[in-house]
Formats: C-alpha cells, structure tokens, sequence
C-alpha cells in the first residue's frame, strides 16, 4: 500500500515537469483516496 502512495507521490512531481497527463493524476489520486 506504501507503495502505491510513493509511486502517486513520483508521478504527481512528475506532472510538475509536464511528463504525464492529469488524467494518470485523477487515477493515482482515486488509488490514494482508496488506499488512504
């Protein structure tokens, strides 16, 4: 479960540096929120 916040933590910075698209955000965020 840690890792699924590490991993969402990388992809948000990731973001930051316009890598990936929000979508992939909105989905980690879902995974976050389930995970808490």
């Amino acid at each position: 479960m840690q890792y699924n916040a590490v991993h969402c933590y990388v992809v948000a910075i990731s973001i930051e540096f316009g890598v990936l698209s929000n979508e992939k955000v909105r989905t980690c965020s879902l995974k976050l929120s389930r995970y808490g």
